[in-house]
């Protein structure tokens, strides 16, 4: 430890950080804590308006045909043609399924039938608005979009499932809240606690003491 002030200086900042930590371990250990249950259902109630809504989700499949900010005129009309042409055949009774494992340029669904992995809530904002806006003007499960287009290409989508908005009950979410309420009152009980640990104004220091401190080092 002696020669370094550096090294010195960093012992003493990790003895001063090891000492901090136990001394917070030991208080939260002896914390009494109140009813974490009743703070949180205060809190559900007041803000269950943020708290309880669950947006309505819609799960799809889509064919996608890749057409970028370079895919213009003819290829663009070629594209849409085509997509045009797969929805015919859908509607005639060929399979979604099928013709997106065949036809779909999405790498990530096609393998799947065109289906997408995640659902989709109305404002998801991973997600392309046009795509969005197509999927959330369908009515029922098995319809099929017009022919959309989004900053990937072009895409035809089917509804597979809606699951409608609704909201939590206070059980579903009373775990989320308590630990949160728990983790912000022991944060300020510590915080209460260390400044009962400050000094005072009757505060003297042994300048000579600390002077030969400093010369040690």
């Amino acid at each position: 430890v002696e020669g370094d002030p550096i090294t010195y200086h960093q012992f003493l900042f990790k003895q001063l950080e090891a000492a901090r930590e136990l001394d917070s371990q030991l208080f939260q250990n002896q914390l009494v804590l109140p009813d974490f249950k009743a703070l949180a259902l205060e809190r559900y109630k007041i803000s269950k308006k943020e708290i309880a809504p669950v947006p309505e989700i819609r799960k799809a499949s889509h064919i996608l045909l890749l057409c970028t900010e370079d895919c213009q005129g003819e290829t663009e009309t070629e594209t849409v043609a085509r997509l045009q042409a797969l929805k015919y055949r859908i509607l005639e009774g060929e399979s979604f399924s099928n013709l997106a494992v065949e036809f779909s340029q999405d790498p990530g669904s096609k393998t799947r039938g065109g289906r997408l992995s995640n659902g989709i809530a109305r404002n998801a904002e991973n997600v392309d608005l046009s795509f969005r806006d197509a999927l959330f003007a369908l009515d029922r499960p098995g319809d099929i979009s017009e022919v959309t287009r989004s900053r990937f290409g072009f895409h035809i989508l089917r509804l597979e499932s809606v699951t409608p908005s609704r909201e939590r009950s206070f059980d579903e979410v009373r775990a989320a809240l308590e630990a949160e309420i728990e983790k912000r009152f022991r944060q300020d009980a510590y915080r209460e606690h260390l400044l009962t640990l400050a000094p005072g104004d009757d505060l003297e220091i042994d300048f000579d003491a600390f002077d030969d401190l400093i010369k040690s080092m």
